[in-house]
């Protein structure tokens, strides 16, 4: 095989696709793979110019790419493959066919579509997971900014209203109006704190999780997170560990 860069048919497409869309100034030039596999298939087995092989896939370099424009630039002139073929086996620079080379039929030189599809699929699924990874990690810091925000404006303007009530003077000791009512706001500011810490440790914890349990399908080939089962994960844990957090946070107030 030459050395210097080479492309399997799909990637072939996309380069020869590449060169052709500069060459015309059109987004639209190009051909699909299944195109370019059968050309290349028919100068093979017209003994004109032979595709080189690793691991028993054929693969395309330079040369290839050179002869695919040719090609593509003869057919967008109206030329016929025959005269092209002609033109390419009397002048063209061809690579020859080495001396082990046996004819085949042409379903042993078909490309395995198969193995194609599933290349395509692996590179899509990477480049999906990819894209939901860093959607997430995106989603989480939102949310941790929109946690602070809440809280600041429940402090600002409604956490008199969510204050405990006073208990009845006569069941405690003496105390000023004012004592009583900063005692209430440092109980309140104190529990949502705990619940802030509760929610960024219960979402830290969920992160924490392997891939599979906390996104579901959204399509053939999309994964997105399950927050239905991320939001039951959150309480639950926030349930559970309250408690915990709250006799800690009076501790060491």
């Amino acid at each position: 095989m030459e050395t210097g860069q080479w492309w399997q048919i799909t990637e072939f497409a996309d380069k020869l696709a590449t060169v052709m869309q500069e060459h015309y100034q059109d987004e639209k030039a190009g051909v699909h793979y299944n195109t370019l596999d059968k050309w290349f298939k028919t100068l093979e087995t017209k003994k004109i110019h032979y595709i080189t092989r690793a691991a028993g896939e054929k693969v395309y370099d330079e040369l290839d790419l050179k002869i695919a424009s040719f090609i593509y630039v003869k057919r967008q002139e109206k030329w016929s493959l025959d005269a092209i073929h002609n033109l390419l086996e009397e002048n063209g620079e061809t690579r020859p066919f080495p001396q082990e080379y046996e004819d085949k039929s042409d379903s042993s030189l078909a490309v395995n579509e198969e193995q194609l599809v599933n290349r395509i699929v692996e590179k899509v699924e990477v480049k999906a997971i990819k894209m939901i990874e860093d959607r997430i990690e995106t989603k989480f810091e939102q949310m941790q900014q929109e946690l602070h925000s809440a809280i600041k404006e429940v402090a600002a303007s409604e956490l008199k209203g969510m204050l405990p009530k006073p208990e009845p003077k006569e069941e405690k000791p003496a105390v000023s109006e004012e004592d009583e009512q900063v005692k209430r706001m440092r109980e309140a500011t104190l529990k949502m704190k705990v619940e802030l810490e509760l929610e960024n440790e219960a979402l830290e914890e969920w992160y924490k999780l392997p891939q599979e349990e906390r996104m579901r399908k959204a399509g053939f080939f999309r994964k997105e997170e399950d927050t239905t089962k991320r939001d039951k994960f959150v309480r639950e844990y926030r349930q559970k560990h309250f408690e915990e957090f709250i006799k800690k946070a009076y501790t060491s107030s």
